[in-house]
This record gives structure tokens, sequence and C-alpha cells, in this order.
């Protein structure tokens, strides 16, 4: 009986006490001496426990029974002093206790494993976005050395300008002072001339004078052009010291997300070998559910073998009533077959004899 009314002194059971004298009892194969436990429709071979190896391990599962008497298979009467006995029940409550504690370990088991694995994610789309990062930095890095390979070859083909230029300056200058010592003695050979000469030396003079003007605009705006040229150099130089320092600061950032990250490596892989050990339990315990399903399959089968077989049985049996029934029914046809035919000769020889009777009337 199992109503709380009659017990008393009711607490719950240490299950990792019971589970780990599970782990300490030898589960053993042996023979019975004699043919009083032997089940002849099982083998002689079977699987237990020993008395003696389990009671150091739960000594409230074993008890010692002074005298036992018995019969054997011949009749014959024998006594036995001294026999230990195991309470089946008390072992089958310390595997189900086992077996919930396993139960409770497996769901803590499966909780740390889908967190594992979500932290694992985590992670793996962290590293993937810290990689795409550093491959667009890496590509900004490229534009910008690109850019300025090609400032700088802008900037050297600005400088053969410049140079070209100054050349041609020079040059100019040189001519312009030819020019101005021609004018000048041509100016000392047509001082007397007339007026209308001098306005055309006027004239000569301020054009002479617009072209040098012109020319020094455009000097200016080559300088301009230099300076603004020069400028930029100046903003790209800056650009690439500001990026080099960001590309600093990130180096240190990513070493001390690196040494941070090793460190959660660390205890990760303590935790992943610790998931790793339970995963192999787990699989253990789920090989060995399978077998029992396979043994339970195979059983279900030979059960529905013998079903099949039982009904076969059924059918070939119907079969044969079938067709007993059918022979009955043809000899109970020959039968009243035959009845009418001996009545229809009876009625004819009845039917002669009237016949004969109403001729000798006549």
């Amino acid at each position: 009986f199992s109503d709380d009314k009659i017990k008393e002194n009711v607490h719950d059971a240490d299950l990792s006490v019971l589970l780990a004298q599970l782990k300490q009892i030898r589960l053993r194969e042996f023979d019975h001496r004699e043919d009083e436990f032997y089940n002849k429709f099982f083998s002689k071979r079977q699987l237990g426990f020993m008395a003696h190896e389990v009671q150091p391990f739960m000594p409230s599962a074993v008890a010692l029974l002074p005298e036992r008497r018995w019969t054997n298979a011949k009749g014959v009467s024998n006594m036995t002093k001294n026999v230990m006995l195991i309470r089946d029940s008390h072992l089958l409550m310390a595997a189900i206790g086992s077996l919930q504690l396993l139960a409770s370990k497996a769901d803590h088991w499966d909780t740390t494993i889908d967190k594992l694995d979500k932290d694992m994610i985590a992670v793996a789309a962290e590293q993937n976005d810290n990689r795409k990062k550093r491959e667009e930095m890496i590509d900004q890095i490229v534009r910008t050395v690109a850019k300025v390979e090609v400032l700088q070859f802008s900037h050297a083909k600005t400088e053969e300008g410049f140079v070209r230029l100054e050349a041609d300056v020079v040059r100019f200058r040189a001519d312009q002072v030819e020019n101005h010592a021609a004018v000048l003695m041509g100016l000392d050979e047509v001082r007397n001339r007339t007026a209308a000469q001098d306005a055309v030396i006027q004239a000569f003079k301020d054009e002479f004078r617009a072209a040098v003007e012109r020319e020094a605009r455009a000097d200016l705006v080559e300088k301009r052009r230099s300076s603004e040229a020069d400028l930029e150099v100046a903003l790209v130089k800056r650009s690439i010291e500001r990026m080099r320092w960001e590309e600093e600061q990130r180096t240190i950032r990513l070493r001390a997300e690196e040494q941070r990250s090793s460190e959660d490596h660390s205890s990760k892989l303590h935790q992943a070998r610790v998931a790793h050990e339970l995963a192999q339990k787990k699989a253990a315990d789920l090989e060995l559910l399978q077998e029992q399903e396979a043994s339970n399959l195979r059983q279900e089968e030979a059960r529905q073998a013998g079903e099949k077989e039982l009904l076969q049985m059924r059918l070939a049996s119907d079969e044969r009533r079938a067709e007993m029934g059918v022979q009955e029914a043809i000899e109970k046809a020959k039968v009243e077959e035959e009845a009418k035919i001996r009545a229809a000769r009876e009625n004819e020889d009845v039917n002669l004899r009237a016949m004969q009777a109403e001729m000798q009337e006549k």
C-alpha cells in the first residue's frame, strides 16, 4: 500500500547518493545451483545482483534469512541457513530516482548546449561583421592610396608644367628686354617724328602694356592653381595621417578584443569539453534507448508474426468449414433429389395400378 495515511517520517531521497550507489553495484550473469529458481520457459542463464555485493553500498536493500525450507523438482525437502535476500522494490525505486536525477541533468545539459550554440552563432556573426569591416577598411585604404598616387602623378605633371612655364617666362622676359631695348633705340631714332607717329607709338605702348598685363594675369592664375594643388596635397596628407591614426586606434581595439576573445575562448573551450562529455553520455543513453526500442520492435514484429499466423490458421479453418458446408449442402441436395425421384417412382406405380383398376372396371 502507498497511501500517506499509513506512512510517517516522509522526506525526499538524496538522488545523487542513490545514483552513486547504483554505480557501485555490479550486474552479474549466473546459473542457480538448484532447479527451484529455474523457469522452464526461459534460459537457465540469468541476470541479477549478488546480495553480498549489494550490502556494502545498500544495506537497507539486503536482509538475512536465518533458515529457509524449500522443495526441489523431485519432491525432496531441503533447508538452507543464513540466506541473504535482496528487496527488488528498493532497487527499482533507486533506479527510478537515479533516472529522475539523470533526466534533470539532461535538461540542464540541453539548456546549456542551446545557450552555447546561441553564443557560438553570435560570435560567428560578430567575426563575420569584423571581417567585413576589415575588408571595407582595406578597400578604403587601397582607394586612398590609389588617389594619392594619382595626385602625386598629377603633381609631378604640374611641376613639369611649372618648369616649362618658368622657362617660357624667362624667354618671354628676355624677348621683352630685347624688344624694350629695340623700342628704346627706335624711340631715340624717331623722337623727332610727327605727332601721328607719336600716336602710333603710344598705341603700340598701350598694346604692349596690355600684353604684359595679360601675361602677368596668366602667371597669377598658374600660381593660384599651384597653391590650390599644394592645398589639396596637404589635405590628402592630413587625411592619410588621420586614417593612419584611426587604423592604429582600431588595431589597439582589435588587439584588446582579441585578448578578451582569447580569454572567452579558453573558457568556452572548457565549456565545450564539458558539453562534449555530456554529449557523449547523452549519445550512450540514446544508443541504449535505441537498443531498447529495437528490442521492442523485434518483440512487436514477433507478436505481429504470431497474430498473422493465427489469422492465417483462422482463415484456413473458415475455408475448411465453408467447404464442409458446401459439401453438406451438395449432399443434402442429392438426398432431396433422390427422395423426389423415389417419390415420383412410387407415385408412378400407384398411378399405373389406378389406371389398371379403371380399365378392369370398364
